[in-house]
This record gives C-alpha cells, sequence and structure tokens, in this order.
C-alpha cells in the first residue's frame, strides 16, 4: 500500500492536473466578466473581474469568507471540503478580483433532487461572499449572475439556495415549495429555500412525472461534516 505522503501527493497531483486541465479548455472560450462597481453617489470605481478559481486562489478565498461572516470558519471550510468532494464543479468556483487581490467567491456544486427512490444531479449555490470593503457594489451579483450562465452552458437545469428572501429573486429564484419541492435536512422558512430554473418548463416538467406529491432536496454529506 503506499505511504500516506504518497497518497496525499497523488491525490494533489491530481487535482492540479484537473484544474490545468480546465483552465487550457476554457482559455480559448472563456473571457473574464468585467463590471463597473459604484460608489453610493453613482460613481464608477472599480472593475472587478469574474473568473474562474485557480489553486493559488484558495488562501485567498478562504480569507474572504472569514471577512466576509465575521471571522466564522464554517463557510470558509465548507468551499475547502467542497473542492475534495465528488460534487465539485471547477468551472462554478468563481472569483471576484479587483486590483489585482480576490475580493469574492461564489461555489456552485452538485446535490440530488429525490422522487421516491429516483434521484437526479442538480446544484445548490454555496458558500458565496464578498469582503466586507467589496459589499453594496454589485460584486456578489456579478459572481451570482455568471455561475447561472455558466450552470446553463454546462446543461444543468435547476439551481438551489438557502438565502435571503428579498435578495434572491431578483435573480430569477423563488420558492421551491411552490413548486412541490421540499428541503428536508434544515430546518428553515419555507421563503428562504429557493431556486431557481436554468432550463426553461423544467419545473413544470418535474411537477407532471413527479412520482411522488413532493420532490425533495438533499445536499451531499460535505455539507454536514
Amino acid at each position: 500500500m503506499p505511504s500516506l505522503r504518497r497518497q496525499l501527493r497523488t491525490k494533489g497531483e491530481e487535482r492540479e492536473r484537473w484544474y490545468g486541465s480546465v483552465r487550457k479548455r476554457k482559455a480559448a472560450k472563456e473571457s473574464m466578466v468585467r463590471i463597473e462597481t459604484e460608489a453610493k453617489g453613482g460613481e464608477v470605481e472599480e472593475m472587478v473581474q469574474i473568473r474562474t478559481e485557480t489553486n493559488g486562489d484558495i488562501e485567498a478565498v478562504r480569507q474572504v469568507h472569514l471577512a466576509a461572516f465575521g471571522g466564522r470558519e464554517d463557510e470558509s471550510r465548507l468551499a475547502d471540503r467542497i473542492r475534495e468532494s465528488a460534487g465539485f464543479v471547477p468551472e462554478l468556483s468563481l472569483v471576484a478580483e479587483a486590483d489585482g487581490g480576490v475580493v469574492g467567491h461564489m461555489l456552485i456544486s452538485k446535490a440530488e433532487l429525490v422522487d421516491g427512490q429516483d434521484a437526479t444531479d442538480t446544484l445548490v449555490l454555496a458558500p458565496i461572499g464578498v469582503l466586507p470593503d467589496a459589499q453594496g457594489r454589485g460584486v456578489g451579483g456579478a459572481l451570482i449572475r455568471e455561475g447561472i450562465r455558466r450552470a446553463e452552458q454546462l446543461g444543468y437545469k435547476l439551481i438551489f439556495l438557502i438565502g435571503h428572501p428579498s435578495y434572491y429573486p431578483k435573480f430569477g429564484f423563488k420558492p421551491a415549495v411552490d413548486s412541490g419541492l421540499v428541503l428536508m435536512q434544515f430546518d428553515v422558512p419555507d421563503d428562504v429555500f429557493m431556486v431557481r430554473e436554468l432550463a426553461e418548463g423544467e419545473l413544470a416538467r418535474l411537477a407532471a412525472t413527479r412520482k411522488e406529491k413532493y420532490g425533495e432536496l438533499k445536499y451531499p454529506q460535505t455539507f454536514f461534516a
């Protein structure tokens, strides 16, 4: 059996090859998204680029989540666990960069939508964080919009999240329970468990073909470690 050191080294090499293949695959067709952030007076302050996270961003991403959530480590640790999981989609781990530094991060990864004995892959958005000094300038919104665009291009049909009911509807999210979809793993109000269609008519299709009264979103164990 290979030594633990060798196993860890091999895992790291595989992960770097994965990131490298993503960078090569997207280099020819992916242009960075640029947004102009605004101060409260409406003046343009800076340009922010939204791009795919790389290995070199990971520590900066940890610091973004720590700062965004008042030093709480839950979100940064969640991002770390997702990267090492089968549900990680490299193209959907995005950073916002300004003045050469990472100011925001968002991760969309895989979960399951369960109907009786059947389960299909779907997506969940979490975590998302923006440095306090960069909040209120549209950085989070730019990350969300680019994540939605990429998820659509990758062929996914739905994105779920747990989030503020007055913020996320502007990006097309709506209460999932209205479409017969429930979340049993977390005790949250119905209006904060939301879904966003990526394929038009997907929610209606699910409702028409559902075997059970409700479909259930199931987060992977990664979210509970």
